[in-house]
This record gives structure tokens, sequence and C-alpha cells, in this order.
């Protein structure tokens, strides 16, 4: 058997006998939970601590949430268009699902990422957004009547903050939008902390100075002037290469015809670019490249580094979509609750169908299209 679908079926074993010891305090079904309120006490003390600054943060999420909501509406009906267009032909994602293979793969309405990638970003997603939650509803003298964990099966799935929905609901509209914001403006936080670590650590990663070739296509400038796979690239035109953890710093864009020189390990080599297949006035190589990494070991860790931020970022986004019972969904219900106080249903019904409607398009667009 595979070392690594051994390695989670002895987790899932390992998790399914300790909910089965532990099965007095789970509520079973299809989604499994386990409710406590041994972590309250700390959401009050935390939320009492400078509660100046946790307003700030408060409102400081509500404006980060506005800025999610309007970049996913962008993101979105630009996808939509491009789906229309059949500019888009192939997955677009869907729902995240755990695989017991080390592969990624984007499917039709689903994303297998590896078991133990999961494993680790769940928390990292999860706990922050449901904390910060918990503290601003705590704040806003909301009460919270459990925290706790979900699994689909015996697999981790999610976390909880259980507000009291009596409370929630006779809260003023700004406190409510408030504490629907917290959790998205926790993983955006989350995203920027990321990327400032991830770019604070690139040299230890990776080289700062170098790119290695991955691949060169044949009858291209770059193969017929003699690179190859394996190749390291140290410059351009005498202009050494930059890289970060954000980016590859390339040389300025020249046109068919123009000559580069490449300074590799290998020696320097002279090439007059084609035409890009695309793009007929721009210049063409012929290669493909990523950073150079130190180990393996730090490849990996660029890898989970990228994920997690992918995830951090289109999880705060996508939570602000004007779609119910999302974060997103819950603010545009109780903007609509004080606007419109007889209509309100119909106003959100309507938006989480069109939404809901876009979003399904976009998953199952290019398939249906083509």
């Amino acid at each position: 058997m595979d070392t690594y679908l051994l390695s989670v079926l002895v987790f899932v074993i390992a998790t399914a006998v300790i909910i089965y010891r532990d099965r007095k305090n789970w509520e079973f079904s299809l989604v499994s939970m386990r409710r406590t309120k041994k972590f309250l006490h700390l959401l009050d003390k935390t939320a009492k601590i400078c509660p100046r600054l946790w307003n700030f943060v408060a409102y400081t999420g509500v404006v980060v949430a506005f800025y999610l909501f309007i970049s996913g509406i962008l993101i979105f009906s630009h996808a939509f268009m491009l789906v229309i267009q059949k500019e888009i032909k192939g997955p677009t994602g869907g729902i995240v699902i755990p695989s017991p293979s080390p592969r990624f793969e984007i499917g039709y309405g689903y994303v297998l990422i590896p078991f133990w990638f999961f494993i680790f970003l769940l928390p990292l997603i999860v706990i922050p957004h449901e904390m910060l939650h918990g503290i601003i509803a705590r704040l806003e003298r909301i009460k919270i009547k459990s925290t706790g964990i979900i699994f689909l099966l015996f697999i981790p799935g999610g976390a909880f903050v259980e507000q009291d929905e009596k409370e929630f609901e006779n809260a003023s509209t700004l406190s409510k939008i408030k504490v629907a914001s917290a959790g998205s403006f926790a993983n955006f936080t989350m995203f920027l902390i990321i990327l400032v670590i991830a770019n604070a650590l690139w040299p230890v990663l990776a080289d700062p100075s170098a790119i290695y070739l991955l691949n060169v296509t044949k009858d291209t400038a770059a193969y017929n002037a003699g690179l190859r796979p394996g190749m390291i690239i140290r410059g351009f035109d005498s202009q050494p290469v930059k890289t970060s953890f954000s980016a590859i710093y390339m040389p300025p864009q020249k046109h068919p015809g123009e000559n580069i020189s490449v300074e590799t390990d290998s020696g320097t080599f002279v090439l007059t670019l084609g035409k890009h297949p695309r793009n007929e006035s721009i210049g063409y190589m012929g290669i493909s490249y990523m950073p150079l990494y130190r180990s393996p070991l730090t490849r990996d860790i660029v890898v989970f580094l990228r994920w997690l931020l992918l995830f951090e970022y289109w999880v705060a986004m996508f939570n602000m979509l004007p779609l119910y019972p999302l974060d997103g969904g819950l603010i545009m219900k109780s903007i609509a609750q004080h606007l419109f106080r007889k209509r309100w249903k119909i106003i959100v019904n309507t938006v989480s169908i069109i939404v809901a409607s876009l979003l399904i398009f976009i998953i199952f667009g290019p398939i249906i299209l083509r």
C-alpha cells in the first residue's frame, strides 16, 4: 500500500476511535459536531483587553469587508464574462476536498488537495476566522452559547462559534455588520502577515538571484542558442535576476528580432528573439522556469505557503459575497432589514439566488458550453 495513503488511513482510524470513545459529547450525522463551553471565558477575557483596540479592529474589519465585497463581485463578474466568451475552457474549481493522494487536482466543482496539506491548512484558516467572530460578538455584548469543531465523517471540516441567535437579531445593524465582517477580516489579516513573513524568509527558502530552467521548447530562440532544462540562469543582458516570494523580476519586454544575452552557470548565451505564439509583437525566448529552491523541503514549504495564502484570501473574499447564509449574506440581511422592514426577505432571497446562479455557471459553464 502507498505510504501516503497508509498515513491517511491511520489518521482517520485514530480519529474515529477518539470520536467513538467521546461519542456522548457528539452530535452525529453526515456533518458531526462537538460542542464545548471551555473556550467561552477566553473569548470574554480577550474582548475585555483594551476594548478600544478591538473596536478599532471591528471598524477596520467593516472597511476591509467592503473592499472584499467589491473585489469578489468584480472578480466573479469578470470570470462570468470569460466563461460566456469561452475564454475559460477548463475547470475553475469548487468545493475543497482532502485527497488521500499527494497530488493537487482541479476539476468541475471540486479542488482536491493532499490530505496532510488540508490538515495543516484548516486550523490556520478556521481558527482566526471564528475567534475574531467570537471576540467582536462579545465586544458588542452578544452572548456566545458554545464553540466547537465540525467533522465530515471522520475528517476535520471546520470549527464554529455559536452566537445566541436572538441576541444577534436584536443587536443594532452596525453591531451585526461588525460581527459578520470580523471573520473575513481575520483571514485577510492572516494573508498579509503570511505574505510579509514569506517574503522575509525568501533568502532561506530559495536563491533570490537565480532561477531554475524547467523547460526549453524545441525550435525556439532559447533552444537554438543552446539553453537546456536544468541550467541555472543568473541574469539577462548583464542585469542580475531578482526573485522574491511574490514575484520573479524579468528584464523589460523586447520585440521579435532583438537580441538578449542569458547568463547561466554554464556560460552566456545570446538569443535572437522569435515571435510570441499569442502575440507576435512580443519577443519570445521559449523557456519556462521556477525559483531555485534551497532543497525539496523548502520547495514544499513554498507550495504550502502559496496554497495557504490563496485560501486565506479566497475564504475572506468568498465569505463577503451577498449570499445568505455567508457572512456577506448576513450583512446584506441586516442592511435590508434596516432599510426595507417588510420586503427584506424578497431582496435577500433574490440576490442570493442570483449570486448562487452566477457561481454555479462559473464552475460548470465551461463544460456546458463545450
